[in-house]
């Protein structure tokens, strides 16, 4: 009789244990799917945050082309005028 309450108690406890370690499994398990979910949103949000940036890097490079090709045109202008005014300035020397 002894030695049957003795299997029942063995088999309670490990039981018991058996059961604890399964809920802590779960639990951890859970907790696990919850920070791989939070990190796949994360990474989702650095994806959208760096495609937004290329679209900005590649805007910007647009507008700089067409700065520089303006700067070009306003230095051609510039150089235009500069000799057209040299050359007024030969034509009045010639006439005086």
């Amino acid at each position: 009789m002894r030695f049957k309450k003795i299997i029942v108690a063995s088999i309670v406890v490990i039981a018991f244990f058996s059961s604890v370690i399964g809920v802590k499994a779960a639990i951890d398990w859970t907790v696990g799917h919850q920070n791989m979910q939070a990190t796949a949103d994360n990474i989702d949000k650095l994806v959208n945050r760096i495609n937004s940036l290329k679209g900005e890097a590649s805007q910007n490079q647009q507008e700089l082309a067409d700065l520089k090709n303006q700067l070009k045109s306003q230095q051609q202008q510039y150089q235009d005028l500069v000799n057209q005014k040299n050359n007024e300035e030969e034509a009045l020397k010639k006439e005086i």
